[in-house]
């Protein structure tokens, strides 16, 4: 607990994980083992920075090649949250910006962890903030991921920024729901799949990578950007935040 004295938020940044081979090689590897080890190795090993009252955890290996050219690159960011916090969202994405050294992000994905309060009202309080995010030319293409069927309906009828994007697991479900394929065909939508964990941070893997932090609020976000017509993958990583509870 001595590590984080005075910390009120907690940052760990794994850098590029394609450049891990300890995560990368090993056989059987899932897309959770991906996540958990590539935190766990930078929580480790990485570089710790104060700055105020927050710690910053950084791993040695960086985001990017030093030849990457930032104007070929497709951004994708998918930030998982464990509340409706509009503040959450906006840090989320303020810091998300700062770390892939980027203006803009092409593609926005939000998914509520297990236990969140997924609700419409809930999607729509953070779709506002996607929304503005559009409007001010720091996204591009906003979606959602792993929500009911209806409730995104009628979040897509309610909302004045439509969502391109609408993600489904491929662990949880077999079978594409009839009525969200039909939907999204209808508007234009693009319908993915995802194999990311069904709780991205279940609580023992949480107090391996940050021991002795009692967190409150927390997301992780999950980013990619590809050299665009090559369609290569230029990076891979995720970033977590914590913030203190009691």
């Amino acid at each position: 607990m001595d590590d984080y004295e005075g910390c009120e938020r907690v940052v760990v940044k794994t850098g590029n994980v394609i450049n891990n081979n300890d995560i990368l090689k090993r056989p059987g590897k899932t897309a959770a083992d991906e996540l958990w080890e590539g935190l766990r190795s930078a929580a480790s090993a990485g570089i710790r920075q104060r700055n105020g009252d927050e710690m910053i955890i950084k791993c040695p290996e960086k985001v990017y090649a030093d030849d990457v050219d930032f104007n070929d690159l497709l951004t994708t960011v998918k930030i998982f949250v464990n509340d409706d916090s509009q503040d959450l969202l906006k840090e989320a994405i303020k810091k998300c910006l700062s770390y892939l050294e980027t203006s803009r992000l092409g593609i926005l994905v939000v998914a509520f962890q297990p236990g969140s309060p997924q609700t419409l009202e809930s999607l729509k309080t953070l779709w506002s903030i996607l929304q503005a995010s559009v409007d001010d030319g720091t996204v591009q293409l906003i979606g959602l991921s792993d929500v009911d069927t209806e409730m995104f309906i009628e979040l897509y009828n309610w909302a004045r920024v439509k969502p391109s994007i609408v993600q489904i697991s491929l662990t949880g479900c077999c079978l594409v729901p009839p009525q969200l394929k039909d939907f999204t065909k209808l508007h234009d939508i693009q319908l993915l799949t995802h194999s990311d964990p069904h709780e991205m941070l279940p609580q023992d893997k949480l107090d391996e990578i940050l021991p002795g932090f009692p967190v409150k609020q927390l997301y992780v976000a999950k980013f990619q950007a590809h050299i665009k017509c090559r369609g290569v993958l230029a990076t891979k990583g995720y970033l977590l935040c914590a913030h203190k509870g009691n």
